[in-house]
């Protein structure tokens, strides 16, 4: 019974020290070819105009990042339904974030708070601000 109990156990622990990274680690973030980042801005404008609250909050994140690594994207057409969903978003935290996004990418200098030149921290930080956007909901 000691050696399956002591066998459970190392087996946890082995699996814990693969599983865990250092809370410094960065994952490296591979930008998309030129063809690729010319047809995402219409693809995320399919994504705001969808039901899916989920897949409006995450085009509008992504847009975000999209902004930083293709900035001489035609944007006109996705600032239009940005301010559609700033007025008529079905929740709080879309309007909000429609918002932020739609500042974004008219203003990406003003974000000082938010490190551009870091996707990967940049990413966790829009999460975070997405995750107490959709506190305003409840």
């Amino acid at each position: 019974m000691r050696a399956l109990v002591t066998t459970i156990i190392a087996i946890f622990l082995i699996i814990d020290f693969a599983v865990a990274q250092p809370p410094d680690h960065v994952y490296p973030v591979k930008i998309p070819g030129e063809k690729v980042l010319k047809m995402a801005p219409a693809n995320y404008l399919r994504g705001l105009q969808r039901d899916n609250l989920g897949v409006v909050e995450s085009s509008m994140l992504n847009l975000m990042k999209l902004r930083t690594v293709y900035p001489q994207g035609d944007y006109e057409k996705i600032i239009g339904e940005l301010k559609k969903l700033q007025s008529q978003g079905k929740t709080k935290s879309i309007r909000f974030m429609a918002f932020i996004t739609d500042n974004f990418i008219k203003s990406p200098d003003r974000f000082t708070w938010l490190d551009q030149n870091n996707l990967t921290v940049m990413d966790s930080t829009l999460a975070i601000v997405g995750e107490k956007l959709r506190s305003f909901d409840q």
